[in-house]
């Protein structure tokens, strides 16, 4: 058996995790990947009832877990749509094309699971990006996709409509 560095428990109280909102979206870090020692980033996100969301996308190394906490969040996973009703939970692994999106009349909460961890700095450096920019534009796309590619985030096509999806 070999050693292995011993990491402290992380226990954080609901107002101190670090939070960042931009076009409406907020993002709570709840565990980072230097707290858990790169295995894998924790986030609570809000998506607002714009029909806004990620372009579709691939992820080479990382797996996403997506637990719906309130409201309905709308999803393509590779060719299936579906919205997903609180309590849902999906398993993304790498490889997988995947975005998602909200159309319904409120806002929805994730907690999103990423691992490996590390997807958590380039949501920080989208919210800087974000900060120079009052909306989320076609003439920012481009800047968001480099972006993402530093991050294991690789655009495979375009961003999802506003069209409701099938159950």
């Amino acid at each position: 058996m070999t050693a292995t560095t011993q990491r402290s428990p992380l226990i954080r109280q609901i107002d101190t995790h670090p939070r960042m909102e931009t076009w409406g979206v907020r993002v709570k870090i709840l565990v980072s990947a230097t707290e858990s020692g790169g295995k894998l980033s924790i986030i609570e996100y809000v998506a607002p009832p714009t029909g806004l969301g990620p372009p579709l996308h691939i992820h080479r190394e990382m797996d996403e877990n997506f637990h719906i906490v309130t409201g309905e969040m709308n999803f393509q996973i590779n060719d299936q749509q579906l919205t997903a009703k609180p309590g849902t939970m999906l398993h993304v692994p790498a490889g997988i094309p995947h975005t998602f999106w909200n159309t319904s009349n409120e806002p929805t909460t994730m907690l999103v699971t990423m691992a490996p961890g590390g997807f958590e700095n380039y949501l920080i450096e989208l919210f800087q990006l974000a900060a120079k920019h009052p909306a989320p534009t076609n003439d920012v796309r481009p800047l968001i996709a480099k972006l993402g590619e530093k991050y294991d985030q690789v655009v495979i096509g375009p961003p999802p409509g506003t069209t409701k999806v099938k159950s």
